[in-house]
């Protein structure tokens, strides 16, 4: 399998990550069909309160509330949608 890893290409780590995408499926869509939808929103909203949480004290604050942001997003979209 090659590897989406381009130095030479810049890469959206908060919201297109490469480290996500090695396999069939997404990492986040495979933790659904694994774990089912409400523990992937339970776990959105927790990794979201853990990015806010250290984000002050990290020289890349500004991308921890980029990812909070994200998961925060995703768990919405999954409360919304009917699985």
């Amino acid at each position: 399998m090659s590897s989406d890893f381009d130095a030479d290409k810049q890469v959206d780590m908060v919201n297109d990550p490469p480290h996500y995408k090695q396999h069939e499926m997404e990492c986040i869509d495979e933790m659904i069909v694994v774990f089912g939808v409400k523990a992937v929103i339970d776990y959105c909203k927790c990794a979201a309160w853990k990015y806010r949480y250290r984000a002050p004290y990290k020289h890349m604050s500004e991308m921890d509330n980029s990812k909070a942001d994200w998961y925060l997003k995703k768990a919405k979209e999954l409360e919304g949608n009917d699985y």
